[in-house]
């Protein structure tokens, strides 16, 4: 889906193209095959869901569902980040970064 779908479809799923950005992507350490032709499985399975007479709501909704999978896990990826660095460094050090990063003054609280 991410090298299949074309560009419009893409952009209003709001995937990128880059298959870094995606955790889930990245585990089996190559995301794109040369001898695989993702735009012609895109092809398929879009041919497929019109052989079953899917109807067009159905489709999309599948294709939200897929990239919503790829989304969420780079939610829970950020998410899990952002824990593990208050539990490393410390809930002052993290507070103290994000808001020298956004140029206000941290304040020790304890």
């Amino acid at each position: 889906m991410l090298f299949g779908a074309p560009d419009n479809e893409a952009a209003k799923l709001q995937l990128k193209r880059d298959p870094n950005f995606y955790h889930f992507l990245r585990q089996g350490g190559v995301a794109k095959v040369d001898s695989i032709s993702d735009r012609t499985d895109y092809k398929n399975v879009a041919a497929a869901f019109r052989a079953l007479n899917f109807d067009t709501a159905n489709v999309e909704t599948i294709w939200k569902i897929v990239a919503a999978v790829l989304h969420l896990v780079l939610v829970k990826t950020i998410f899990c980040l952002f824990w593990i660095d208050i539990f490393k460094n410390g809930l002052y050090s993290f507070c103290f970064r994000a808001m020298r990063n956004s140029n206000q003054k941290a304040t020790r609280l304890d």
